[in-house]
């Protein structure tokens, strides 16, 4: 377990990098770190909900909770805690990948900053389809949705990614066409 008086005894950090152990809880009073610009908890053995109240990390710039069994509250929930990181306008990288989060993407996910650059929610559950703001992240470079159980068609929207070098959507049931707009990026 991780001290749930850490960001009290340690009120400057600025880099807290925990992947890749076998840590169980994550402290609410974490986000009370607010000088915190790098969180790096994947790989361990977190569960439950994501907290809400991320959003409190308001310099943050990499998030990475990859890897771990996070969930949301049922499977027909959209992912409520995204409400709170858009207060993260600094946030550059967000890693949600290889939980058991389910539920669906919610349209506020085009509220994120043009900081945004690197999306991973792969192997999540993911259920529905792909909101057309997506479109909205105009700084993304490198977008991962891949291994879900994503429908839909892919919005045309994602057309307007000017930035983007990676769109990784293989392991959905994606159908009709690929958007004509993603061909003339270049």
């Amino acid at each position: 377990h991780l001290p749930s008086t850490l960001s009290v005894s340690l009120p400057n950090l600025k880099w807290l990098a925990l992947g890749m152990n076998k840590l169980r809880t994550i402290p609410n009073s974490i986000t009370n770190a607010s000088e915190l610009t790098l969180l790096e908890l994947g790989k361990n053995s977190f569960s439950g909900l994501v907290p809400n109240t991320f959003g409190n990390l308001r310099f943050l710039s990499l998030l990475d909770l990859g890897n771990n069994y996070l969930t949301t509250r049922s499977s027909t929930t959209e992912w409520s805690f995204l409400s709170s990181l858009t207060n993260c306008i600094y946030l550059k990288v967000l890693g949600l990948h290889s939980n058991q989060l389910s539920g669906i993407l919610p349209p506020l996910i085009g509220n994120f900053s043009d900081s945004l650059q690197q999306f991973y929610a792969y192997d999540c559950e993911l259920k529905g389809s792909i909101p057309q703001e997506i479109g909205n992240l105009n700084g993304l470079i490198d977008l991962r949705l891949q291994d879900n159980d994503l429908n839909g068609t892919i919005p045309t929207t994602v057309g307007r990614l000017q930035q983007l070098q990676g769109l990784f959507l293989f392991g959905n049931n994606l159908q009709g066409s690929i958007p004509s707009d993603l061909c003339h990026w270049g």
